[in-house]
């Protein structure tokens, strides 16, 4: 009897993860949309406003864990790379210490933003 209860818990466990998965999924989607408009605004328009740069790229860190995202977050860090290599450096080793599972070293800035 415990292992039936035991295995009905695990079961239900697995059902809740999904379902929150499945939100994140869908928030990272909204998410995209809205970012990709924020970041084409900030360089269509020539912005250097470092604050404006560094909140977009702040928020933008939540989701970055979504492909789509990421490539946003690249882009502003590219165009940012530009006005302020420092701060750019370490948004991206924010990145890595959140969402990168593999090589965590900071080997070089250029190469962290450069094109795929």
């Amino acid at each position: 009897m415990e292992i039936e209860k035991t295995t009905e818990e695990y079961k239900a466990l697995i059902e809740s993860l999904s379902g929150a998965a499945s939100s994140l999924r869908l928030l990272a989607q909204q998410a995209v949309g809205i970012y990709e408009n924020e970041v084409s605004n900030i360089i269509q328009s020539k912005c250097t406003d470092t604050k404006e740069i560094e909140q977009t790229l702040e928020k933008m860190l939540d989701f970055c864990f979504d492909p789509s995202v990421l490539l946003v977050f690249k882009k502003l860090c590219r165009y940012y790379f530009e006005i302020d290599r420092h701060a750019t450096a370490t948004y991206i080793m924010r990145y890595r210490e959140l969402w990168d599972t593999e090589d965590k070293e900071l080997s070089d800035a250029d190469n962290l933003i450069s094109h795929e």
